[in-house]
């Protein structure tokens, strides 16, 4: 009994051990040989603030499906020309890009509407 009860011991060390290597081997592979491609969500807001310097825009936007809730955020921007062309209080629609790589930023920048000047009424 004492026998049958080291081999079995033995015999699942040996398994938890290969199945350990197995999943690290697949986690390596995705890794190490291929790249996972990045993903693209549409996005729709109003800019908040433009950082020219540090390439960011601060956008309210509207609930992304399948990605984020409606919330007020900062974006990395990778285009020079898509921050150039818009201002605080503009509103925009831009391809949000999550890469493994690169992180989160909005490429393919689109003004939808200009910011309206209050005006006061008096």
């Amino acid at each position: 009994m004492r026998r049958f009860k080291t081999s079995f011991a033995l015999l699942m060390l040996v398994t938890i051990v290969g199945m350990g290597s197995v999943v690290a081997g697949i986690g390596l592979a995705q890794t190490a040989g291929q790249s996972v491609p990045p993903k693209h969500f549409k996005l729709e807001g109003t800019v908040k603030s433009v950082d020219a310097q540090n390439h960011k825009l601060v956008v309210d936007h509207k609930e992304i499906p399948g990605f984020m809730k409606a919330m007020t955020m900062p974006y990395n921007v990778k285009k020079e020309e898509d921050l150039t062309k818009v201002s605080a209080g503009d509103r925009i629609a831009a391809d949000v890009v999550v890469s493994a790589e690169e992180g989160r930023y909005l490429e393919n920048v689109k003004v939808t509407g200009h910011a309206t000047e209050k005006k006061d009424k008096q």
